[in-house]
């Protein structure tokens, strides 16, 4: 649901509330964050992200949707810790070159 102000002071609430509730998003990411698992996670949020998402088909359509969702979660991630999600991305690139290795 779109909030609309009537008059400025109920505006100026409204951006300050929704600054305090992105706040609280990256303060949440930070959290998640602080956690193997929650580095584990957005690693595969990572790998998504770097994903190619042509088909060649109308699958195409859900891998751009899902590749799009994944974008917005990793934006946070850099702007919540960018040292770590450096360091996540170097990880997802080392799994990758041994991956190709190995083939």
């Amino acid at each position: 649901m779109d909030r609309v102000a009537t008059n400025p002071l109920e505006d100026h609430r409204m951006q300050a509330q929704i600054s305090e509730e992105r706040e609280q998003e990256i303060n949440d990411v930070n959290t998640i964050l602080a956690t193997p698992q929650g580095r584990r996670f957005f690693g595969r949020i990572y790998r998504e992200v770097e994903k190619m998402s042509y088909t060649g088909n109308s699958g195409t359509y859900v891998n751009e949707g899902i590749r799009y969702f994944c974008k917005e979660l990793w934006k946070d991630v850099v702007k919540a810790n960018p040292g770590i999600a450096s360091n996540i991305a170097i990880e997802v690139y080392r799994e990758q070159v041994e991956e190709s290795e190995v083939r």
